[in-house]
């Protein structure tokens, strides 16, 4: 079953209407519950998606809401993200929230219009921390109407790096759809380290970058789409 948020822009004013049909996304260590919900939002509006987060482990869950491709968002659209920790200006991309054992919380993003809503698209999604292969997305593509769609989060889609862990030098393994391409390194908590430019016809990358030691995630981006991430480990 696939769920959909539309967003609109019309000269109307802002309304929310829902059904009380309720999707749910499940990983291994906890599930994300949106409301089947259709949004209308007016020019210069905002719009909310509302999602329920619940921990299914016995220990305390590291949950990360972020902004994917941040760089990519439609002109005239920004988005904020709110959460138990508070709510964040459109310049941080993500935050990391810590679920108790078994235990609910409330997230939401908030997605501004104004009067110029160029097109573009950008990604906002929920994944546990530890682990960036679990967890959900929900694609934004914003234009006349704007939709908002979620896509699973799965494998790495054979995206890798050897040697891993690795102290100094790594080499990334990825496969373009088209160019240019981007590498976008974060740390665990999900600030962002370095961005680099992929070219079309390379499909390894030697990244000598000296960082601190611990745990990175990596993604690969190609024509603005994400097809493929991973981890490292930095010793």
């Amino acid at each position: 079953m696939k769920a959909k948020v539309i967003i609109i822009a019309l000269m109307i004013l802002l309304s929310i209407i829902s059904t009380n049909a309720q999707i749910t996304w499940n990983t291994v260590s906890f599930k994300v519950l949106c409301a089947d919900t259709n949004i209308v939002c007016q020019t210069n509006g905002t719009a909310v998606l509302t999602c329920t987060i619940i921990n299914k482990l016995c220990c305390p869950l590291n949950c990360k809401q972020s902004i994917d491709s941040i760089f990519y968002q439609p002109s005239g659209c920004y988005i904020t993200l709110c959460n138990p920790n508070g709510c964040f200006p459109s310049t941080t991309s993500s935050d990391v929230m810590v679920i108790g054992a078994y235990a609910t919380v409330i997230a939401k993003f908030e997605i501004h219009s104004s009067s110029n809503t160029g097109n573009g698209d950008v990604r906002v999604r929920f994944e546990n921390d530890w682990d960036a292969t679990e967890g959900f997305s929900f694609h934004i593509r914003n234009n006349i109407s704007t939709s908002l769609k979620k896509t699973s989060i799965t494998a790495s889609s054979g995206i890798k790096n050897y040697p891993n862990p690795f102290s100094s030098t790594t080499t990334i393994k990825y496969r373009l759809n088209s160019a240019p391409g981007q590498l976008v390194i974060r740390d665990a908590q999900g600030r962002l380290v370095s961005e680099y430019i992929l070219k079309a016809n390379d499909e390894e990358f030697s990244l000598t970058e000296k960082l601190t030691p611990g745990l990175y995630f990596y993604a690969i981006y190609s024509n603005h789409e994400l097809i493929g991430k991973n981890k490292m480990i930095v010793e």
